[in-house]
């Protein structure tokens, strides 16, 4: 490695260990739980760098907006590390900014659909859509209110979505659904992020091709999961919802023996290899099942995250795992005001954290 790169990463590491340090700790999360309603959750928030959920919610009662502002400090995140970097790095980073403008957009279709197609009004939702500009240009007032697929294919002209949305054309029409749609923004998502870890020294890609490839594992194993146990699909209609690239999991061992299991439990094979996930029951209501399972999932996934910040600091990983970590803090952060918001108790809060 250059001496001008050991120098920026450095810089970097430095950098991101002083912000990780103002991570909310677990002890922290543990007090959040116990609250007893929104209002006394949000005040243990005054303190810290989340203080402005406290006076949104003070102001307004809606934890909608609070939620808005979650995603909004969350995208801060990502331009916090924009600032530092710059060159390949700067375009990797760029390509991990795709995730929450993905999200964000598929919000903005489902609202779109809605309106479009299902006739339904979405005029509350639609204020509670983050609307600044995350990476490529998009109005989302103007993808909502898209009178057609084809107002809807010019409201995203330069981004490198509107292709997708006229390859999915006839199925949306047909299924009046985002389903082949949201699967094909996943996989550009992942393909992106794979092409812009090119530009990195052979190291970083190795990490990141870990990274990455554990990603899509987990969201494959959760794919078969759901489509199993609430769709009933079969193995062939589960395989067009998959995503290549994974890391340890050969799909097709784990599709191989849909046929012979019952449908709410997930394939040994697809198990192997994650011994962590060994411990996994596909015991209770099918909801429950799926929620235990994505929780296993994140922890599998933490875990593999965590070690890089103990392990080679001149690394593209410090800059995984900053994300990674500032992501799980602040889907903790909502996990809890939700649950508090809907009068779930500590135990209940406790399995999803």
């Amino acid at each position: 490695m250059s001496r001008g790169r050991l120098d920026r990463y450095a810089f970097i590491n430095a950098k991101l260990k002083t912000r990780l340090s103002l991570v909310l700790p677990d002890e922290f999360f543990i007090r959040l739980s116990r609250t007893a309603t929104p209002n006394e959750a949000v005040q243990l928030l005054k303190e810290t760098p989340f203080a402005p959920l406290e006076r949104i919610y003070a102001e307004t009662g809606d934890l909608k907006l609070v939620e808005l502002e979650l995603f909004s400090m969350e995208l801060h995140f990502y331009r916090e590390i924009q600032k530092m970097v710059d060159g390949e790095l700067l375009v990797f980073v760029n390509a991990l900014l795709l995730r929450p403008e993905i999200e964000n957009l598929k919000e903005a279709l489902r609202l779109w659909l809605d309106r479009t197609v299902r006739r339904r009004d979405i005029s509350s939702p639609l204020g509670y859509m983050y609307q600044g500009t995350i990476y490529h240009g998009m109005d989302i007032n103007q993808i909502v209110n898209s009178a057609d697929l084809e107002a809807l294919q010019v409201a995203l002209e330069g981004t490198p979505y509107a292709s997708l949305v006229s390859a999915n054309a006839e199925e949306i029409i047909s299924s009046r659904s985002l389903f082949s749609l949201e699967t094909d923004l996943d996989r550009f998502y992942y393909s992106r992020v794979r092409e812009a870890s090119a530009g990195l020294g052979d190291e970083d890609r190795a990490v990141v091709a870990r990274i990455l490839g554990m990603e899509i594992d987990l969201e494959n194993l959760e794919r078969i999961v759901r489509f199993r146990s609430f769709y009933g699909f079969e193995a062939d209609r589960i395989r067009g919802c998959l995503i290549s690239g994974g890391y340890r999991i050969d799909p097709e061992a784990a599709l191989s023996s849909l046929g012979t299991q019952d449908s709410r439990d997930l394939p040994p094979e697809a198990l192997q290899g994650y011994p962590e996930l060994s411990s996994f029951s596909s015991s209770g209501d099918a909801s429950s099942r799926l929620l235990l399972l994505e929780e296993y999932l994140r922890q599998v996934l933490f875990k593999e995250v965590s070690r890089l910040l103990g392990g080679d600091p001149f690394s593209v990983g410090i800059i995984l795992a900053y994300f990674s970590i500032r992501s799980r803090e602040v889907r903790r952060l909502s996990t809890i005001l939700n649950a508090k918001y809907y009068g779930l108790g500590e135990e209940t809060i406790g399995r999803y954290l």
